[in-house]
């Protein structure tokens, strides 16, 4: 089975940038305060992440009240 270097290549680079776009998401978290203040509130607070980016449906609703009473 011949493998296509391009191919290869192409993965290469695609993998690279995973790691780059991970590795920058990490690093703005630390060094921007609202980043970083989002972060741990998040975190300290027990808020499901996922649920602030559906807006328009009722779990964001839900969740927006939740993180207004924890908030308080």
């Amino acid at each position: 089975m011949k493998v296509n270097k391009h191919k290869i290549l192409h993965l290469l680079f695609f993998l690279a940038g995973i790691i780059l776009l991970q590795q920058g998401i990490s690093f703005s978290n630390s060094r921007v305060s609202f980043m970083g203040k989002h972060s741990r509130v998040v975190v300290e607070k027990d808020i499901d992440p996922s649920a602030l980016f559906y807006m328009e449906s009722d779990l964001a609703l839900a969740a927006e009240k939740n993180i207004r009473d924890k908030l308080k």
